[in-house]
């Protein structure tokens, strides 16, 4: 209990991140903090403040320069930048880009 609290991957069924670190990936979960204030899902299913390490300085550096934007200028509004859906390339099983048995060329 005095131990920090784990970002919920499913809070209602009580699956963390640590249950499958690959469903916690900075490009799908990053862009959601942002547009939620810098809050996550906690095991009580309410958002919560969070603190997000990043040991990478390429994304570190950008969500940096990101959160810093939005305290500066306010919320990005969807209306108007439109949005884009992460559609998941890298599946479950798949180690590399193209791995997966379902990914095809476009002739």
């Amino acid at each position: 209990e005095a131990r920090p609290w784990l970002a919920m991957v499913d809070s209602g069924r009580g699956i963390t991140n640590l249950h499958t670190p690959s469903d916690v990936i900075v490009d799908a979960s990053m862009p959601v903090v942002v547009r939620d204030s810098g809050k996550m899902w906690n095991k009580e299913n309410a958002l919560e403040d969070v603190k997000c390490v990043i040991p990478d300085r390429c994304y570190a550096t950008m969500y940096q320069e990101i959160i810093a934007f939005c305290k500066q200028n306010g919320q990005f509004d969807v209306s108007t930048m439109g949005n884009v859906c992460n559609v998941g390339l890298m599946a479950q099983k798949a180690e590399e880009y193209g791995s997966h048995d379902k990914t095809f060329q476009i002739p």
